[in-house]
Formats: structure tokens, sequence, C-alpha cells
């Protein structure tokens, strides 16, 4: 199936389920974005191409994390029986695979100011890349936050 199908496919799918809308505004993203179509806020092509654009990034790492779990049950034979006999357990099972199998390992933050967080002081420090260059690259120096040592409380 080529880009443009899928795209076609899930602009027709995007398309019955805000047909379908009933019309109640509430936390979902759906009724947000039926309801801004509804007020003609957005267009049904700004409604799509906007919602692909929202949910494609998690494509991949969903990907990951279901293939991967599904190749720690494949492995353990006597988790997958008791998963599927006590049905109970699977949103745990499901809490934990993300543990085990995180599809992103970690992300990285930067303080930019010298700011306090939790009684440890961070200074502030930023790398801007050169022209060309993308923030931590290979050869590209990132900078790290450094803590100093929490000060003790002083007699008054």
């Amino acid at each position: 199936m080529s880009r443009e199908q899928v795209q076609e496919e899930f602009t027709g799918y995007l398309g019955r389920l805000l047909d379908r809308w009933d019309g109640q505004v509430d936390s979902s993203v759906l009724s947000r974005i039926a309801a801004a179509e509804r007020a003609g806020d957005l267009t049904r092509g700004s409604a799509s191409g906007s919602s692909r654009s929202s949910w494609w990034p998690a494509t991949p790492p969903t990907t990951h994390h279901l293939a991967s779990s599904v190749t720690l049950l494949a492995g353990r034979a006597e988790l997958w029986d008791r998963l599927r006999a006590e049905r109970v357990l699977v949103r745990s099972w499901v809490e934990e695979s993300w543990r085990l199998e995180a599809p992103i390992q970690g992300f990285y933050r930067l303080a930019t100011a010298d700011t306090e967080i939790g009684g440890v002081a961070l200074r502030g420090e930023l790398h801007q890349p050169r022209p060309g260059e993308r923030a931590g690259a290979p050869g590209v120096p990132r900078a790290a936050p450094r803590s100093t040592p929490r000060q003790a409380p002083t007699a008054g």
C-alpha cells in the first residue's frame, strides 16, 4: 500500500468518525477536532492532516513496544498461559512491559538557565548548534546540566 493510499484510508476513517460525532465536546481529541470542524475553524482536510501529524510519530515506538512485548511472551509460555487464564493481570503486564521494553530509552533534559529543582541547584548551559549542525549529533557538544551540592540551612 502506498503512502497516498494510507493517507486516503486514514482520511476516510477519520471522516466517518467525524460524521458520527454526537455533538458532545469532552476531553477526547476527536470531539475537539469535530467541534472545530463544525464551527468552521477546520476543514475536513486540515482536520485529517493535523491528526496524521499528531498520531504518526507514535507509530514506531508503539510498534517496537508491541513487538518486544510479544517476543517476551513468546519466550515465557508460563507467563502467556497465566495472562490468558487470569485476564485481570493483563493491565499490569502492559504497564510492566513498558518498563522492561521501553521503546524510547531516555529523554535528555537540559537546564538552559540557572534554576533549582527539588532543592538542587542546576547551572544553565546551552550549546547553540551552528548552521547545518543538529544538537546532540556526533561531534556536536551536548551541554549537560551540572548540579551543585545542597546548601545546609543556616541557623537564624
